[in-house]
């Protein structure tokens, strides 16, 4: 409790790590709780609230703080979903990606034990029953979506890491701010072959 974690990726060597309007303006992507969502700042959220605006994308782990009736801060960004409990205990699922047909995830993941109802927005992957476990919508040029998956590191850690790329590479591709710039590295170089 009270604990979090903040990773990051290709920022320059002694870049403040601390959430301000210039870091948000330079990630293409946040993934955050709502529980981390609930407990942040009013001047923060509004730094996100901006950021999303002019397009950062921001992914939230739906949690059951996000359950709560009173209006908090970051209602607006979230307003567009309906969340509602499910059977109280978290659940299985075999996702199916809704924006790429040609994947084909044999593997299942736990979900949150929640309902999401997209509302206007897109539903990006299901259960293959109906049941949306991720879903999108605009707000401004960004984009919010809200995941029920969890614990999707089991796949990379029991050999299905080509599932667990497909999946988040397809989700962050489908939510990051727009650009034109090229996103693909060369692959480094290696010496060892598999045998």
């Amino acid at each position: 409790r009270d604990k979090s974690v903040v990773q990051t990726a290709n920022l320059k060597d002694g870049t403040s790590r601390a959430i301000s309007p210039q870091l948000l303006a330079e990630q293409d992507v946040v993934i955050m709780d709502g529980r981390a969502m609930q407990q942040m700042p009013s001047d923060r959220v509004q730094w996100l609230y901006s950021a999303v605006e002019n397009g950062l994308g921001l992914l939230l782990l739906a949690d059951s703080a996000m359950l709560e009736e009173a209006p908090t801060p970051h209602s607006g960004l979230v307003s567009g979903f309906r969340l509602s409990a499910d059977s109280g205990v978290e659940a299985t699922a075999s996702p199916r990606s809704l924006t790429d047909r040609t994947k084909d995830w044999q593997g299942f993941l736990s979900t949150a034990a929640l309902r999401l109802d997209a509302g206007d927005g897109d539903v990006l992957i299901d259960d293959g029953h109906g049941r949306a476990l991720v879903a999108r919508q605009s707000y401004g040029l960004g984009k919010v979506a809200v995941s029920l998956l969890r614990h999707t590191a089991g796949w990379l850690t029991s050999g299905r890491d080509v599932d667990w790329g497909d999946l988040w590479s397809g989700l962050i591709a489908s939510i990051a701010r727009q650009s034109r710039a090229n996103r693909l590295l060369a692959p480094a170089h290696s010496d060892f072959s598999r045998v």
